[in-house]
């Protein structure tokens, strides 16, 4: 037997497009297999686009930051307001990527933000 540990902040690319690999069940249930998994710079990852979800980030605060970088030291975009809801991109342990109707992206405090 063996013991998998939690992974973090690990992102795929599958069919040209980026997306988040939360936990190790998700890399199993993927069917993913480690002997395929490459290790690439941030510069070669940065071409591909995140892979987009059908799910939905529903505000459950009053006002939420949207920041441009998943950490409390991201620069704030802007502010959404709650019950507002908006395309999920990508999502980390703590963090989740959404689209603004403008087209920009930002990251919110998934505490706050409710998966539909």
């Amino acid at each position: 037997k063996f013991k998998l540990k939690p992974i973090k902040h690990m992102r795929a690319i599958e069919n040209g497009k980026k997306r988040w690999i939360t936990t190790a069940e998700e890399f199993i249930s993927a069917k993913y297999d480690w002997n395929d998994v490459m290790e690439i710079n941030s510069a070669e990852f940065g071409f591909y686009p995140e892979k987009e979800t059908t799910k939905q980030a529903r505000i459950i605060v009053n006002a939420l930051n949207v920041r441009d970088l998943p950490s409390l030291d991201g620069k704030i975009l802007t502010t959404v307001t709650q019950n507002s809801a908006y395309p999920i991109i990508s999502e980390t342990e703590s963090w989740t990527k959404i689209k603004l109707p403008s087209g920009r992206e930002g990251w919110v405090f998934a505490q706050y933000a409710e998966r539909q």
